[in-house]
């Protein structure tokens, strides 16, 4: 089992290509991060997630249900013209969700990491996502469009011929970097456009980390890499499935900083 499944790492920023500044700062995110929040949610007086999201916001970005399965969801760029058309030729499917209230339905009533799998891989949204999902045992990183699932990048062999992905990948934790799974905001096939790479620097700084010294501590600090951190991300989290641990940093990136 890789130690990256037990401890997943979430980064949450806003669009990259359009801003302001105020003081150095982008001023779309100055209120965004004075609106992070992380909250417990109960059901008959037993904790059933921590997750992190806005203060007035219902949904959920960022979340781990102790014991059983931790979830980050990205967004994914370059499905928009596709969704859009499908809206205009069919109309609104009353099925389809916002990803991000699909997060807390899913961490509601799945008690499971498989019935919680089960529910990224068929629920109907209204644009595409990347969910990153964590257990005890394994985890998978699963590319969603807004009709189903593109693409699955999972760490147990067995799931292949249960998934409803197009395609698979099964990863190979006798690999040399088969440990972990970088995953920003591009698909598994393309390469990150030169103004926004960070899965170079990322794997770089992976790769240095090593897999014997991957901690919270460790995950931490190469998301708080240039890069990684820039000044479009708001916050930053780690998590521990066992531990049900769930730490949130609010972040800055100070100059000198890439500017998407």
């Amino acid at each position: 089992m890789s130690d990256l499944v037990k401890n997943e790492p979430c980064d949450f920023d806003f669009s990259r290509f359009v801003g302001s500044r105020v003081s150095s700062k982008w001023a779309e995110l100055v209120a965004p991060r004075d609106l992070v929040i992380q909250t417990e949610w109960y059901r008959g007086g037993k904790l059933q997630f921590r997750a992190v999201t806005f203060a007035g916001h219902l949904g959920i970005l960022t979340a781990v249900r102790p014991g059983k399965f931790s979830l980050s969801m990205n967004s994914r760029f370059g499905t928009s013209l596709e969704t859009m058309t499908h809206f205009f030729l069919n109309g609104l499917d009353p099925d389809q969700q916002f990803a991000v209230y699909a997060c807390r339905e899913m961490l509601a009533n799945c008690e499971t990491f498989e019935e919680a799998k089960d529910y990224v891989e068929s629920v109907q949204l209204l644009a595409g996502a990347y969910f990153i999902m964590g257990s005890t045992t394994g985890g998978m990183v699963n590319t969603r469009a807004y009709n189903g699932t593109d693409h699955e990048a999972d760490w147990a062999a067995t799931r292949e011929r249960n998934t409803r992905a197009s395609s698979f990948q099964f990863i190979d934790t006798k690999q040399q970097n088969g440990w972990y799974v970088l995953q920003t905001n591009y698909d598994w096939n393309e390469k990150d456009i030169y103004l926004d790479d960070r899965t170079i620097p990322g794997n770089k700084c992976m790769q240095q980390l090593g897999r014997k010294r991957v901690s919270l501590q460790g995950i931490f600090q190469v998301l708080s890499s240039k890069a990684n951190l820039n000044k479009a991300t708001v916050y930053t989290s780690v998590m521990d499935v066992d531990a049900g641990t769930l730490y949130t940093f609010i972040q800055d990136c100070p100059d000198p900083c890439w500017m998407v």
